[in-house]
């Protein structure tokens, strides 16, 4: 079984608003694949540039939460601030760029099962048509999306969920591509696995390894000490 690379998102570097700082990060740290959170100011030249100044792959492409008017509450406001809506989002555009560009492998495009019930149909067959979209959790979905992507912290909070499921079970199940790591303690946010998380990653990882472990934890936390602890999980199932 072929060990997963390890990505950085730039939640890594979220506030300071500068997507540079993640490629900064992410070459002092020996990261060769970023998944990005496009802010709203950023322009798909811009990013393809500095992936080509700092010899980093853009593997993923996080969408936004909100299709078009971000829902109640503080931290809906401050993602709506820094990354607009999903229908607006230089993502997309970023998408089609690297695309053009002919990159091997061609990257995903990440939205999460709630985001996709808010797109309108029509959109929905356009994106399904023209990138290789990405689903986060998808549970309940009629149709599987070329990319499964798993996220134990927010699958643990979604509507979507199975309570009566062990989630490990459902990772195997879904043998995702990509897994992402930054577990929710609230209100801390994108936080290091505790040690109970840490041995559920360790049972899931020993079930199905992806081809991407994607570190989506937030500022405060140590990337290099992130790493450490999942390059340790990876290495302890055998």
């Amino acid at each position: 079984m072929a060990k997963p690379e390890f990505v950085l998102s730039n939640t890594t570097t979220f506030f300071s608003g500068n997507i540079e700082a993640v490629f900064k990060k992410a070459k002092k740290f020996g990261f060769k694949f970023l998944e990005l959170l496009p802010y709203r100011w950023n322009t798909p030249e811009q990013i393809y540039n500095l992936s080509r100044e700092y010899g980093i792959e853009i593997v993923g492409i996080h969408m936004p939460p909100a299709w078009e008017k971000a829902e109640k509450g503080f931290f809906n406001k401050v993602w709506d601030f820094y990354l607009g809506p999903a229908k607006s989002s230089p993502g997309i555009h970023l998408a089609e760029t690297l695309m053009e560009t002919k990159q091997n492998p061609v990257p995903y495009l990440l939205f999460h099962a709630d985001l996709v019930e808010q797109v309108p149909p029509e959109e929905q067959a356009r994106l399904k048509n023209n990138f290789r979209l990405a689903i986060e959790n998808v549970s309940r979905q009629p149709l599987k999306p070329p990319i499964m992507i798993f996220d134990p912290s927010h699958y643990l909070l979604s509507p979507h969920r199975h309570p009566e499921k062990d989630i490990a079970e459902i990772y195997r199940q879904l043998e995702p591509e990509v897994l992402h790591v930054g577990f929710d303690y609230p209100p801390l946010l994108h936080a290091l696995p505790k040690p109970r998380e840490q041995r559920l990653l360790l049972r899931m990882l020993k079930l199905w390894q992806p081809r991407y472990i994607v570190i989506e934890t937030n500022p405060a936390v140590s990337v290099k000490k992130a790493k450490t602890l999942l390059e340790d999980i990876v290495a302890s199932t055998g």
